[in-house]
């Protein structure tokens, strides 16, 4: 397609990047900016600054090339806003400062027949109610006479985003239809597939309404692991069972919380939406509050098994593999993990002695976290726990026999993801226990 317009990113984190470098290749002249200028040098340099599947590749392709990194921001055609919306870490609310500045900067350049597009994740109302008049109130110009505006949520997975850009459908809620079929001009150089919303707030609605129903999905199966640990049954193997062939549900397995960016803040926005709007969103906050309580959990059964076999937990070598939030598809992304939140936890229960290791977090970045590094058969051998964190694919070619091996008598190794549930080897070692998230 040939496409003249000049198009430029605000913000240069996961969603910004994976997007500039997406147009870059579909032959899209792309500007890129933000605020970190550490973020500009290292880009610029051709350095990546995240794990992701294939991004150094487009990087290498792509940067100071068709995708041009700036110091400040441009005049373009169209303005595309990517900044983080974070949670205030008092009142779990969001903070829309980054937004708003963002806003006030475009307002600066924005021209008659330009395109503004949101793709922060925000309250619903924010487009129509904060931004636009900022917008118009700075420029002199006027919402769909002068200028088009869009809300286009972002959906991709981390550690997939590069592909999903160009494979999932994309949501375009317009300000008016003009604004609609631009940003579908646009967005079909990406993908053949896109839906219309309708409206500004249908297409804020629909980023919420995707990552609440999943940590609400997931809060529930982490419900029944509780339960199931009670009552001695496996809870993998369970759902194994009643989802097998039966298309009517897909119950996930259960987990050590839920971690990242999106899925520990958005149920938060969404529930500041309801009160405003004079409503409770009991389902909403309390799937947050079980996913958030997975960690003490898992502290505290550890701390039980030790107990009885006389250890004291604050004495023990513990061995935490998997610092990233996820593992699959693999990202080094250590945003929110739940990992941090089980260090922080042992932490303040006085244990001294954890090690941990990650294959896509780097033992820098580790070192930045506070964390001490140890490879996979030195933290294992003379550990007293070993807790799997996430599910990345790599720990399937771990010979997890030979290894526990390597740990001390009455030593526990906690397998979060049930990832070696069906190695009988383990089951029959007696001076092991063997337990995860719901079994």
């Amino acid at each position: 397609m040939n496409y003249n317009k000049k198009v430029l990113i605000l913000g240069l984190g996961y969603v910004g990047l994976t997007l500039g470098l997406v147009f870059a290749k579909n032959g899209i002249k792309v500007f890129g900016f933000d605020i970190d200028k550490k973020t500009i040098k290292l880009l610029k340099s051709k350095r990546p600054t995240f794990y992701e599947k294939n991004i150094t590749k487009y990087i290498n392709r792509y940067i100071n090339k068709s995708f041009q990194l700036v110091e400040q921001i441009e005049t373009a055609d169209i303005y595309i806003i990517t900044v983080g919306t974070p949670l205030k870490k008092q009142r779990k609310i969001p903070e829309i400062e980054y937004l708003k500045k963002s806003a006030i900067s475009v307002a600066s350049k924005i021209k008659k027949n330009d395109l503004v597009i949101l793709r922060s994740t925000v309250p619903i109302g924010i487009t129509r109610k904060l931004v636009i008049p900022i917008l118009e109130r700075k420029s002199y110009l006027k919402a769909g006479k002068d200028f088009k505006i869009s809300f286009c949520p972002e959906r991709t997975v981390e550690g997939n985003a590069l592909q999903e850009l160009e494979t999932l459908p994309q949501i375009v809620g317009g300000f008016d239809k003009k604004s609609f079929n631009q940003s579908k001009k646009l967005f079909l150089h990406n993908t053949s597939q896109i839906i219309n919303a309708e409206t500004l707030e249908g297409a804020e609605m629909c980023k919420l309404l995707d990552n609440t129903y999943r940590d609400t999905i997931f809060a529930y199966s982490n419900q029944m692991a509780k339960l199931s640990e009670k009552l001695n049954l496996n809870l993998h193997d369970l759902i194994e069972k009643v989802n097998f062939n039966y298309s009517r549900n897909f119950i996930p397995r259960p987990s050590p919380g839920v971690g990242g960016p999106c899925l520990t803040k958005d149920p938060y926005i969404l529930d500041d939406v309801f009160k405003k709007n004079n409503l409770k969103s009991e389902i909403i906050l309390n799937s947050r509050k079980i996913n958030e309580s997975m960690v003490l959990n898992i502290y505290s059964r550890c701390r039980h098994y030790f107990l009885k076999k006389g250890k004291d937990i604050k004495k023990t070598k513990i061995f935490i593999i998997g610092i990233a939030f996820k593992g699959t598809p693999p990202t080094g992304d250590t945003r929110f993990s739940t990992s941090l939140d089980l260090v922080n936890l042992l932490k303040t229960k006085k244990v001294k002695n954890i090690f941990a290791y990650d294959y896509d977090v780097s033992r820098s970045d580790l070192k930045q976290l506070n964390l001490n590094f140890l490879t996979i058969e030195a933290g294992f051998k003379n550990s007293d726990c070993v807790i799997i964190m996430n599910e990345h694919k790599a720990y399937k070619k771990l010979n997890i026999n030979k290894l526990i091996m390597t740990m001390k008598k009455n030593s526990l190794l906690f397998d979060s993801w049930g990832i070696f549930r069906k190695n009988t080897n383990i089951k029959k070692k007696k001076d092991i226990k063997y337990i995860g998230i719901g079994f």
